[in-house]
């Protein structure tokens, strides 16, 4: 790729993922000043480090997206409800690696999974006391908006297909 397409696409990579977690943010401030419940996590930074930086990964494409993300903030919640006063690093190993283990069994890797597994078991009482709805809001909610202004955004840029694959 020479220079100036690169320039481009990096311009489509940073406006991307401005919008798509400026969208998130602006809708958790929204949100959580009337219900309390956030939407926006530490995930979603990774989420659009993948879908806006790398696009054409296997881990951008709408499977692993929302499989991986889904799949695996069920296996957090399922680990913190199950084991409610278990240690940070126990909780959070067992939640990590077994989201690697079904995401790579169920063909749907999406590296910021990890994070939501981890979030699921480690974030403070806000998120955690969320129990399952945890994987519907914000974790799926939050994909979601992040999807739709990537498939957006990666329309109008010259040298990207977004996605690439849907299954």
């Amino acid at each position: 790729m020479d220079m100036r397409s690169r320039i481009k696409d990096t311009g489509f990579a940073t406006l991307g993922s401005a919008l798509g977690l400026g969208l998130v943010a602006l809708i958790h401030e929204l949100l959580y000043g009337t219900t309390g419940l956030p939407l926006i996590i530490a995930a979603f930074g990774a989420t659009a480090v993948v879908l806006f930086g790398s696009a054409d990964s296997r881990m951008a494409q709408p499977r692993a997206l929302f499989g991986g993300s889904l799949i695996s903030s069920l296996i957090g919640v399922t680990i913190a409800q199950w084991m409610p006063h278990q240690p940070v690093w126990l909780g959070g190993m067992l939640a990590v690696c077994l989201s690697i283990a079904a995401m790579e069994l169920t063909d749907t890797m999406h590296s910021p999974g990890g994070a939501m597994a981890f979030l699921a078991v480690a974030s403070p009482p806000a998120i955690r006391d969320l129990g399952y709805f945890y994987v519907i809001y914000p974790v799926g909610s939050g994909v979601l908006l992040m999807f739709i202004v990537a498939m957006l955004v990666n329309h109008f840029a010259p040298t990207r297909y977004y996605p690439r694959s849907w299954w």
